[in-house]
């Protein structure tokens, strides 16, 4: 059995990579490079780059961002473990 740390861990480890993977999936939908959509939700391409990859979990504002640009929710979540 896990600990509570274990599995707050893997949760984390789990919504970062759906962010990524969704990030990256709209991102290709749009035909956007990594440079085109740091820029428009206005972050460094390092930053989208980290979501993406999963190293860290998008904030809230950088969420609104990626949905204003691909005009669509992301994993809903995603939203709440941001905001708690």
């Amino acid at each position: 059995t896990g600990s509570v740390t274990d599995r707050s861990k893997m949760e984390n480890d789990f919504l970062s990579d759906s962010a990524g993977y969704q990030i990256d999936r709209y991102r290709k939908e749009c035909r956007m490079t990594v440079e085109e959509l740091a820029e428009k939700i206005k972050v460094s391409t390092r930053t989208v780059h980290r979501h993406i990859a999963g190293t860290c979990v998008p904030l809230p504002r950088n969420l609104s961002g990626y949905e204003r640009v691909f005009s669509m929710s992301l994993n809903k979540h995603i939203v709440i473990k941001n905001m708690s």
